[in-house]
């Protein structure tokens, strides 16, 4: 198929794309009429081509279509084969449904058609007490029903701008929620969102087209016109990166596949752990490497070797800042690479070279015959060179386990990061994991931000939410339904408490059943009722604030709720029992 690419070598009007055996043929004219000309004369020679290759493109599988922004213009016929193509308004390509407007709106609605109905599915395995658990739950849509949402992302962003297309993907995410806690449908989704600890869509989609458009760039293959100022959706998005994503364009460490043999050992050792290991060998033709990298509380990247001989000159120990962008496992690698760099000046020959390395991730990354990463790459090769006069070798010992030579590493990493760097950041290309972690930080301050800045709504989960609180969330997704679903009542408000029933119409009052005196709520049964204050000191020893409901862990306010519920249950039995003496 490749070689489709020959048949017209100045694409000045024609572009091809292919996907294994899908081909797009795109084709600029100055007006209708010259497009329609120029691309019949290439659907012959394409199906020239396919002759001389043993066969033939299907005409009833192809599909055409013109776009144009106003007036419909005469549909000019379109032959393949002999046979007419049909005009089309819409097609399917590799997933995504294209409109000859580009409004996208097509695209939208398949995806929502596609995920309301494993929705649909998902309800029948769950109730609001009973069934699959929320954990499950969650993972069935995070992995299932979310992917598919901002799939194509990078095309169609500028569409999440206008509400009602908003309002529809929030729809599928809303249901799910529900099926998630089992609540009622009153339940608002921003407050679900945040006890989920789930990001709103729109979030979401810009973070998915961020990150598509930051690997484009980097790679190339990002085209726009840079003197074209009409407002399109890449321009849309370069905006958007060079404001709030520059990091998305610093150079990345990813790059084509490529082979390359290893000449050296590697050994991952299950029983390292009860191997006992000389720190210097005894042997004066060995050799012993130890490195290791390391992170400190403020995100500076150090690493360090010592190398460790009976010869003295060959003896050797450093360390190095990295700054803040590497990883860990980037600055254990470059460890590896700079000790190997400095037994080469050596001129090191005729010696068994044990390299000590306590991250089985790297060993694994410098074991693989074909890598994409550059610095793997780099530090491969530059073994390879060590290894055509020396027997090198790749050992896993566990970290913290006793052995010295790993302490004294483990020492020199620490105290690389607290060295400035000699390099301008990033000191080394950036894995795609940090792109990752800055765009989901990024979105989660973002999120925290609508959070705290929607005013007087959702007033009744912010008496237990005033931010997110991720570690709350992952307890409660842990929990059996019936104590999610009441929990999750608890802090939104949508109960059958009398405030939240009065406002249904299913409540003649408000009010407090225990004291009659303020909205019975959550926050007020818990923090404000003068009954439950006086039952909380007998049975707790203590008060409950509503303050304290922003820290207070959720099996605490379980275990509070419960009294409360035995407190309500005495109440009404009381009063059952008052109105049959009547």
């Amino acid at each position: 198929m490749n070689t489709i690419f020959n048949i017209n070598p100045n694409k000045k009007h024609i572009e091809y794309y292919i996907y294994a055996d899908d081909l797009a043929v795109i084709v600029k004219g100055e007006d209708y009429r010259s497009a329609v000309r120029i691309a019949n004369f290439e659907l012959r020679k394409l199906n020239n081509w396919a002759k001389g290759h043993s066969f033939s493109f299907s005409a009833h599988k192809t599909k055409a279509m013109l776009f144009f922004r106003k007036t419909v213009p005469l549909r000019l016929p379109l032959f393949l084969n002999g046979e007419k193509l049909e005009w089309e308004t819409e097609i399917k390509y590799l997933g995504a449904i294209i409109d000859n407007k580009l409004k996208w709106k097509p695209h939208l609605d398949y995806i929502y058609k596609k995920c309301l109905g494993t929705i649909f599915q998902m309800q029948k395995i769950v109730g609001a007490t009973w069934g699959t658990s929320p954990k499950v739950m969650n993972m069935i849509y995070n992995c299932i029903v979310k992917p598919a949402l901002p799939y194509g992302t990078v095309a169609w962003i500028k569409c999440l701008n206008k509400v009602t297309y908003l309002r529809k993907l929030q729809k599928i995410q809303s249901q799910a929620c529900r099926l998630i806690l089992g609540v009622q449908k009153s339940t608002p989704i921003a407050a679900m969102e945040v006890i989920l600890n789930l990001r709103p869509l729109h979030l979401e989609a810009e973070a998915k087209a961020f990150l598509s458009a930051g690997r484009l760039q980097r790679n190339g293959h990002w085209r726009r016109d840079e003197d074209d100022l009409s407002p399109t959706t890449a321009r849309y998005i370069d905006e958007k990166i060079e404001k709030d994503h520059i990091y998305l364009q610093l150079p990345s460490v990813q790059d084509k596949r490529t082979y390359c043999r290893s000449f050296f050992e590697c050994k991952i050792d299950p029983d390292a752990r009860a191997t006992v290991l000389e720190v210097t060998p005894s042997d004066s033709n060995q050799i012993h490497v130890y490195t290791d990298g390391s992170k400190d509380i403020n995100d500076r990247v150090g690493y360090g070797y010592t190398i460790k001989t009976k010869t003295r000159s060959l003896q050797g120990e450093n360390h190095y800042n990295l700054g803040t962008t590497p990883s860990v496992f980037q600055a254990e690698v470059m460890a590896i690479k700079t000790s190997a760099e400095w037994l080469m000046e050596k001129k090191v020959t005729d010696k068994l070279i044990d390299f000590f390395i306590d991250n089985q991730a790297a060993i694994h990354a410098l074991g693989k015959i074909t890598t994409m990463d550059r610095l793997v790459l780099e530090t491969k090769r530059t073994l390879n060179l060590l290894s055509e006069h020396n027997l090198v070798r790749l050992n896993w010992i566990p970290g913290h386990y006793g052995f010295l030579g790993n302490e004294i590493a483990d020492r020199k990493a620490k105290l690389g990061c607290q060295l400035e760097t000699e390099f301008c950041e990033p000191a080394i290309p950036v894995a795609d994991t940090v792109y990752k972690s800055k765009i989901t930080r990024y979105n989660f301050d973002c999120h925290n931000n609508l959070w705290r800045n929607s005013g007087l709504l959702y007033k009744q989960t912010k008496f237990f939410f005033h931010e997110l609180r991720p570690r709350e969330s992952k307890w409660l997704l842990k929990q059996g339904r019936e104590k999610v679903h009441d929990l999750t009542g608890i802090i939104t408000g949508h109960n059958s408490l009398n405030y939240h029933q009065h406002k249904l119409g299913n409540s003649d009052s408000p009010l407090c059943r225990l004291c009659e005196e303020s909205e019975e709520t959550s926050a007020h049964l818990i923090g404000g009722c003068p009954v439950t204050k006086v039952f909380f000191q007998a049975e707790l020893g203590y008060l409950p604030r509503r303050i304290d409901l922003l820290t207070t862990n959720f099996q605490t306010i379980m275990k509070i709720w419960q009294l409360i519920e035995l407190k309500l249950t005495e109440n009404q039995q009381r009063e059952f029992s008052s109105g049959e003496e009547e």
